[in-house]
């Protein structure tokens, strides 16, 4: 199966009939804003047995951060996620697909 990561800012009901085909990641501190999903669509997703996972805190480029700003965005957008779906979160995304040797991938 290929996983296809979607970072969610349509309407629920597009993705409704995809289950097991994407990855949906999700930013918290958009969650609810003009144009992103509520809290009620994305627990309805997490009852449909959907993968979800984080995609940043803030959605920032990676590669111009320093250790602390990395480890922040991704371990307090996990933490927030995780609040959300009251379940542990095992997929992450770096934004804009850049990420370095600082952030332990890449070659």
């Amino acid at each position: 199966m290929m996983v296809i990561s979607v970072i969610m800012n349509w309407p629920f009901q597009y993705y409704k009939g995809l289950v097991s085909q994407l990855l949906f990641l999700f930013i918290p501190t958009v969650i609810g804003s003009d144009g992103f999903l509520s809290i009620p669509q994305i627990e309805e997703m997490a009852r449909s047995k959907m993968q979800l996972g984080s995609h940043s805190l803030t959605h920032p480029y990676f590669v111009t951060l320093g250790d602390q700003e990395i480890k922040r965005e991704v371990c307090e957008s996990k933490i927030q996620i995780q609040k959300i779906l009251n379940n542990k979160v095992n997929h992450f995304c770096v934004p804009f697909g850049f990420y370095n040797k600082q952030m332990g991938v890449g070659g």
